[in-house]
């Protein structure tokens, strides 16, 4: 028992000096460290500056935005008709082929004529025989061997004749169905030789050097609407292209199933490749905003605790010590558009916008400018 007693002793003794080694060594060590900051800093004069936060920052851009309402729409032609014919007879040619490009007054069908191009011959003969009657008649009343009312007659024939000749005339005109305006004809299911009766389709002549477009807006928006406003869509089928294009009419009632107001505008399209019946996406320019101040989206800072005006900025500053340092500043931004946003008041063009970093910002931080321009 003794033995194990002493051997207990021994350990404990041993353990003790460990620990106060270490304690010693410690001392030592926070004593060092100590001596080398003293060091330090009489070498440089003072402390060392604080490392700052690093940020990327830069000035505002400069450039022209809109403010802009979007929609979508469908597109619809400038013109389109049903072509029929306005009398019966047998198609003897058609000239055209579908979907080809037609100008005004080109012929689409010819229709046998032949019967009518008798009728007109003799009409006009009747007409000519009524016109010698009718010189006779005024003849004699001259002479004093003829009555008023001969001439009378005689002139009542010369317009009767005359009134068949233009209609003869009219419907001879119609044997040949003719383009209105220029445009596409569609597809047809008439043949060379079918007989047709009127008000038969042929088929459709549509005109697509500009499209009209049809939008609806909220009637929240009806008071800035105007016509001759500027709208630019994009369909998808042409998905990296623009067309613009102005309104040209405003519904003047609202609809009150959906509370919209129905716009129509103008696209020019003279390449020809928009088509009626594409979806658009629209957007309708209601301001244009020249020499707008822009930052990048995520310069905007948000403060929660604010109901109104509660959206900021870090500026990069100089201190007293002439070193860089966050400051914030408040400001009402506008337009968004492609990754930016404007700025409509609180910086300068010439201030220097933190757009990244902000994670560990706070007022008056030192900061690190290793990015921006």
């Amino acid at each position: 028992m003794k033995q194990k007693r002493t051997k207990m002793l021994k350990i404990s003794k041993r353990l003790a000096k460990k620990r106060m080694t270490l304690i010693t060594l410690m001392i030592l060590i926070i004593w060092i460290s100590s001596l080398l900051v003293a060091c330090g800093d009489k070498a440089t004069g003072g402390a060392p500056p604080m490392m700052g936060m690093p940020v990327e920052a830069s000035i505002p851009q400069i450039k022209t935005v809109h403010k802009k309402l979007n929609a979508t729409g469908t597109l619809y032609p400038q013109q389109e008709i049903t072509v029929t014919s306005e009398i019966a007879g047998r198609i003897t040619q058609l000239p055209f082929k579908e979907g080809q490009l037609l100008n005004k007054n080109d012929v689409l069908i010819y229709l046998d004529d032949i019967v009518l191009q008798s009728q007109l011959r003799k009409t006009k003969a009747a007409l000519n025989l009524s016109q010698l009657k009718y010189e006779r008649a005024k003849s004699l009343l001259k002479k004093g061997s003829g009555a008023q009312s001969e001439v009378d007659q005689a002139l009542s024939e010369l317009n009767i004749n005359e009134a068949n000749v233009a209609f003869a005339e009219a419907q001879l005109e119609k044997t040949q169905i003719r383009a209105p305006f220029k445009g596409y004809i569609g597809i047809t299911k008439i043949d060379a030789g079918e007989y047709i009766t009127p008000g038969q389709v042929i088929a459709n002549l549509t005109d697509i050097s500009s499209l009209k477009l049809n939008f609806r807006l909220p009637e929240s928006h009806y008071q800035i609407l105007k016509v001759g406003q500027v709208v630019e869509i994009e369909v998808g089928a042409y998905r990296d292209q623009k067309f613009t294009g102005k309104v040209i009419a405003i519904d003047p009632q609202i609809d009150l199933s959906g509370r919209t107001v129905l716009l129509q505008a103008q696209i020019a399209n003279p390449d020809l490749v928009l088509r009626p019946g594409l979806f658009a996406k629209v957007e309708l320019i209601i301001e244009t905003h020249e020499k707008a101040l822009l930052v990048p989206e995520q310069a905007i800072q948000y403060n929660h605790l604010e109901v109104e005006n509660n959206t900021f900025v870090y500026l990069v500053k100089l201190n007293k010590d002439k070193q860089p340092e966050a400051t914030i500043q408040p400001v009402i931004t506008g337009v968004h558009e492609n990754g930016l946003v404007e700025v409509t008041r609180g910086i300068s063009q010439d201030d220097k916008v933190i757009s990244s970093g902000h994670v560990r910002l706070f007022p008056h931080a030192p900061i690190r400018v290793i990015k921006g321009h």
